[in-house]
């Protein structure tokens, strides 16, 4: 049975959203009566992914380029032999 409330998340009403198949990725879609609009409840793609995860990602991915970027200039200093 479908007991869990999910939000329209163009117009964040939640009393006209039913269950609307599935996408080809498997997850399930929904439809808004109100908006007349389709969404998913989860996604696979980055694009749809909330911000938080995103920004964890960037951070790991700044801090690794610094790290690379202090490797590389390392090798460039003087008196090294190459």
């Amino acid at each position: 049975m479908f007991n869990k409330k999910v939000l329209c998340r163009y117009c964040f009403r939640g009393n006209a959203v039913k269950k609307h198949g599935t996408a080809p990725s498997g997850y399930q879609r929904y439809l808004c009566g109100h908006c007349k609009r389709t969404f998913q409840g989860e996604y696979i793609y980055n694009a749809y992914k909330p911000p938080e995860e995103l920004e964890k990602k960037r951070e790991y991915l700044n801090k690794e380029r610094l790290s690379l970027l202090k490797t590389l200039s390392n090798i460039d200093k003087p008196g090294m032999v190459n």
